[in-house]
């Protein structure tokens, strides 16, 4: 019986080689996820990352606000260009922290076409700033007006980060399956 780990790593191996159209054994860069947002939300989705993964055929990779926020132009074509699929955090109070990400999201669309595995997470932190949006206005937003799947976390509950990856891991599972059906029926034809 496969266990999470194995079906992660399985996934992780389709997808790249549906990108590198390989089937020899992956080198550890074959998927590589960049996080992008607040530092301390990415750095925590990276340590949940290490624990939980078996790295041996993807990265992630971090970004944080400021230099999204410095930077965008140069900084987000490099960090587009080099990695196959993107988690966008933004903190649930903080409007220019949602632009930002808004913002990055319609350049990684724009540098990788629609197809590109991404997910948008809200992040509730604890502070007294009420929240930008409810929590069915962000779904709607991001589900509905962007087509792409959305998850919350809130500090303190290192499960939500859990499932973010694993959520990511669907995302990227299924994008791979479209891909090869697409692939199977070009050929067939």
């Amino acid at each position: 019986m496969a266990t999470g780990s194995d079906r992660f790593m399985n996934i992780v191996r389709s997808f790249s080689m549906s990108l590198t159209g390989r089937r020899e054994r992956l080198t550890p860069k074959e998927c590589r996820l960049l996080a992008c947002g607040p530092r301390d939300v990415t750095e925590a989705l990276k340590q949940t990352f290490q624990a939980e993964t078996d790295m041996a055929s993807a990265t992630l990779s971090t970004l944080n606000m400021s230099i999204l926020q410095g930077l965008i132009a140069g900084v987000s074509r490099l960090s587009v260009m080099t990695n196959d699929a993107f988690i966008l955090i933004f903190y649930m109070d903080d409007e220019d922290c949602f632009q930002t990400i808004s913002a990055f999201r319609e350049r990684i669309i724009e540098m990788k076409g629609e197809d590109v595995p991404l997910l948008i997470v809200g992040y509730n932190r604890t502070t007294s700033a009420p929240r930008i949006m409810g929590p069915e206005t962000a779904d709607c937003l991001v589900t509905i007006e962007w087509g792409l799947n959305y998850k919350e976390a809130s500090v303190g509950r290192p499960e939500d980060l859990k499932e973010v990856l694993k959520e990511m891991f669907n995302i990227i599972g299924a994008k791979q399956s479209l891909k090869s059906a697409l692939d199977r029926r070009m050929t067939s034809t």
